[in-house]
């Protein structure tokens, strides 16, 4: 398309526009239904605990969360939260401050942490037990009138219950960080210890501590303590140390000690205790929590590389939780993500791990893709998979691409649970239900694309192996994923199917001061090298590599849009970026700073422009009549942390042009909320945008990657939690007419005269079922329940599900279903219901009806009928000239006819 043709597509678009139905355009969600379930709050889970509330009776336990929340659910619970296995509940009004520890004693809850009251102004010195109706406290409490005293941990034994914490009194009664409930009155724990208390455990028998101390009185002990039952004791050479989480595993206590390195930065090694005193296994710096499951020890904390001690070949990134079987680790990916730029922090942080209906819970705070704000989350793990858990209803990760494709949209981004499903990075949603493909993806997809009908998805390993290959590209075969070829050892950032061939690309060159093989094309049984891009080279005495970014065909054309990287791995100063075509044997360059996708139909482009570091940047949106030759549509305006940088468009229902990406502002002024369009000669925001924030501001705008058209909507994927001011879990839908679309259309069918017939619509979510009515029609009539004239019988007529009894000739015909809602009338695809000529064997007949003059005879009489019918002539008996049912009317025909004349059987 010529620039000056698409010119005047855009002029009658933008007339097209001023005749849509009566509603405006509006944002919708995804999902059948809204969610009943309740969001985790923002703050942190602290503590976990179980409690069961009828002891031996027929209740399960419920799990429990401690930490610093207020207002969770309905009604709200603060600072304490129970589920029943089904829904959370509160426990009365909660307290005043957190909760940092939890248990039991007795079959009674306990609760304990920096609170110093109820809610309501009930004073409860920083311990309480839950009455089973309202909170009562444990004695006097702890009477350390310090701002600081709190109690972190507890655990239950024969003579009582131990807590330990900060504090210098309990009860009246001087004790020192840790002291014993009998039931009445509260004890001292002989001289205690001189730092806080950590974690308590029984250990072969005895009393276990781990913390900031250093001492018991003047016995020296660094950082985990015993109690032999009159006093306290060390555990083994630890010297220098403080320790936090204790647990059993393979018949040894395990703790987390730690010590700083010679940088003054804290250094925590996993250690367990064996009779020469405490032995190194691993270290890792966000290491919090431990526990035991199925066999393996589980350490949680921050998502920081580990090692195992004195071997620093063994070693990865944790993700926030190590598996380790007594062997080797294996890092496990965390739900949450890292937090934007913006936030403080760098990654989720798992604090607590209980064994909670045979799996463990893993509770924390992360920044979830739904704002800057620290939110608490609770996850569970089987063992082998991450599952959602019962009260979650959202999206989690962001959506990074999408594909519509056999009538489905397939959506991949980084996340674990989608929509309540183990999705492991892809999904497919058919306008109503999401479903899994298989088991999912390997790791974080980074590309999505249609290589000859089948979804092919690029992306990289979650957890890096050394010595394997850590970068992939899997299709879908319809019931499982198959690998396309073994892998790559550097990442597969872009692809493209050109002429039928699924091309790579990435940074796969490793030599500096030459571009490379930045492109591979799979040849059915191996990726090759396209060429070597080595059309814009930098003076040799220049370090750089060169990476593809992004592979695009435009008119038949195939083109590869590649940064130059230098030595600190930034695009190179001056050649941010560069354009090559090829020719079909080698790339040729075409300037830089170029256009960097395409829509489908070969019309239209964008470009981004950015300095090297990308923090001034602005975005512009173009059209064009080849890749180079891009007349400006205008500018994107800047983000906080980003430039105005378009990273998606497609074209909507109208054929307008739709751009996505870190799209803060609009001529840097009005908000545009990630997402505009270009109409009447200006980029607009499309209602209002997507955001992170339900209060529309520039400051939260969200981010699209993906733009997707899917049954006359487009859908939007990305970073966000609210699209047009309403929730929308980083995926959602643009209706420009707000008119019903249908998730599922009716279905060609055939009958045989008396026999039944069927068709069957379904409406996208999103448009309130409850309030839409429906009305089946044939050839353009609305039908009505009941008998028909014909003999027949309708059922459903003013339903989804239409029925036909009885059927016959005169019910053939071409069905739709009508579906209105506010905005108007939507009309599904035409269903075709072809009624069998009574005498065809599909209804029991021989095959074919010889008598086509209807005279009563089979003879020659109907041989001359059929030829007459044949060559054109009238056709008063309505009789089939296709006699062979070969699909063609011709001399067959009459060939079948005269052996039928003559005795044989029917064709």
């Amino acid at each position: 398309m010529r620039w000056t043709s698409l010119v005047a597509a855009l002029l009658w678009v933008c007339l097209a526009t001023m005749a849509r139905a009566q509603c405006e355009g509006r944002w919708i969600g995804m999902d059948s239904s809204v969610a009943t379930t309740v969001a985790f709050p923002s703050g942190i889970f602290t503590k976990q605990g179980t409690w069961d509330p009828d002891g031996p009776g027929p209740q399960s336990p419920w799990l429990i969360i401690g930490g610093n929340f207020t207002g969770f659910g309905t009604p709200a619970a603060n600072y304490i939260a129970g589920w029943d296995g089904s829904g959370w509940h509160n426990f009365a009004e909660g307290f005043n401050e957190r909760v940092r520890a939890l248990g039991t004693y007795q079959g009674q809850l306990i609760a304990a942490g920096l609170f110093t009251a109820t809610q309501n102004g009930t004073p409860m010195a920083h311990i309480a037990r839950w009455d089973g109706a309202a909170w009562r406290p444990l004695g006097a409490g702890v009477t350390d009138s310090s701002s600081t005293a709190t109690i972190w941990c507890m655990t239950e034994t024969p003579d009582g219950l131990y807590v330990g914490g900060s504090f210098n009194s309990i009860g009246g009664v001087a004790a020192t960080n840790i002291a014993r409930w009998d039931g009445s009155a509260w004890h001292a724990v002989g001289t205690g210890l001189d730092g806080e208390v950590d974690d308590l455990r029984i250990f072969q028998g005895e009393l276990h501590a781990a913390g900031l101390f250093s001492h018991s009185g003047a016995i020296a002990i660094a950082g985990i303590a015993r109690w032999n039952g009159s006093a306290w004791a060390g555990t083994g050479t630890a010297a220098g140390t403080t320790a936090s989480s204790l647990e059993t595993y393979q018949g040894r206590l395990h703790s987390l000690l730690k010590t700083l390195d010679s940088t003054g930065q804290p250094v925590v090694t996993l250690s367990d205790l064996r009779p020469a005193g405490w032995h190194p296994i691993l270290t890792n710096a966000g290491a919090r929590v431990l526990r035991e499951f199925q066999g393996n020890l589980y350490i949680g904390g921050g998502g920081t590389e580990f090692a195992i001690a004195g071997d620093p070949t063994r070693s990865g990134l944790s993700r926030g939780l190590i598996r380790w079987d007594g062997t080797s680790a294996t890092p496990l990916r965390c739900k949450f993500q890292c937090p934007p730029q913006d936030a403080p922090g760098t990654n989720a942080i798992i604090s607590s791990i209980i064994v909670y209906q045979g799996m463990m819970s893993l509770s924390g705070t992360g920044y979830p893709a739904v704002n800057s704000t620290l939110f608490a989350y609770v996850q569970l793990h089987d063992g082998q998979n991450w599952k959602p858990f019962p009260g979650e209803g959202t999206t989690v990760g962001q959506v990074t691409d999408s594909l519509a494709l056999d009538d489905q949209l397939i959506v991949a981004g980084d996340f674990l649970q989608f929509r309540g499903l183990a999705a492991n990075n892809v999904v497919a949603w058919n306008g109503r239900d999401w479903q899994t493909l298989g088991n999912g993806l390997p790791g974080y997809p980074v590309a999505i694309a249609n290589w000859n009908g089948r979804v092919v998805i690029t992306g990289r390993s979650d957890v890096a192996v050394p010595g394997q290959k850590q970068y992939f590209v899997v299709s879908w075969n319809g019931t499982s994923w198959d690998y396309v070829g073994e892998g790559f050892d550097s990442q597969v950032i872009c692809m493209a199917v050109y002429r039928g061939e699924l091309y790579a690309g990435g940074d796969f060159s490793t030599i500096q001061n030459r571009h490379g093989d930045a492109i591979k094309k799979w040849t059915g049984t191996q990726w090759q090298t396209v060429g070597s891009t080595t059309a814009h080279i930098l003076p040799p005495t220049v370090p750089y590599s060169y990476t593809a970014v992004k592979l695009f065909v435009f008119q038949d054309v195939l083109y590869n849009y590649g940064w130059e990287i230098d030595s600190n791995n930034y695009p190179y100063p001056g050649q941010v970026s560069c354009l090559e075509q090829w020719d079909g044997t080698r790339w040729v360059y075409l300037g830089n700073n170029p256009p960097a996708n395409t829509i489908d139909d070969g019309s239209l482009l964008y470009q981004t422009w950015s300095d090297r570091y990308g923090q001034s940047s602005q975005g512009v949106a173009g059209v064009g009549e080849d890749a180079v030759h891009v007349t400006q549509l205008g500018s994107l305006g800047n983000c906080r942390y980003y430039g105005g940088i378009p990273l998606s468009l497609a074209l909507d229902a109208d054929n307008q042009l739709v751009v996505g990406g870190h799209i803060c502002t609009l001529d840097n002024q009005t908000t545009a909320g990630g997402v505009v369009r270009w109409e009447q000669n200006a980029f607009h925001s499309l209602g209002g945008g997507v955001s992170l924030n339900p209060v529309a501001s520039i400051a939260y705008s969200g981010i699209v990657n993906t733009l997707t058209r899917f049954r006359n909507e487009l859908v939007a994927g990305g970073d966000f939690s609210y699209a047009g001011g309403a929730p929308a879990f980083n995926i959602a839908r643009w209706t420009d007419t707000g008119l019903v679309t249908f998730a599922q259309q009716p279905a060609p069918t055939t009958s045989c005269p008396g026999g039944d017939a069927a068709f069957a619509a379904l409406p996208a979510s999103g448009y309130g079922d409850s309030t839409l009515t429906y009305q089946w029609l044939r050839d353009g009539l609305p039908l009505a329940d009941g008998p028909a004239p014909s003999g027949a019988h309708v059922a459903g007529s003013t339903t989804l599900n239409l029925t036909l009894s009885r059927v016959s000739p005169a019910e053939a015909g071409d069905y739709v279903c009508e579906i209105t809602n506010s905005c108007g009338l939507a009309t599904s695809q035409v269903a075709t219901l072809t009624v069998r000529r009574p005498y065809s064997r599909e209804c029991g007949g021989p095959g074919c009806e010889p008598d086509l003059n209807a005279d009563g005879n089979v003879d020659e009489g109907d041989i001359a009928y059929l030829i007459n019918i044949i060559a054109g002539g009238d056709n008063p008996t309505a009789a089939d000239p296709d006699f062979n049912q070969d699909g063609n009317a011709d001399q067959t025909d009459i060939d079948s006819l005269i052996g039928v004349v003559a005795g044989a059987a029917c064709p």
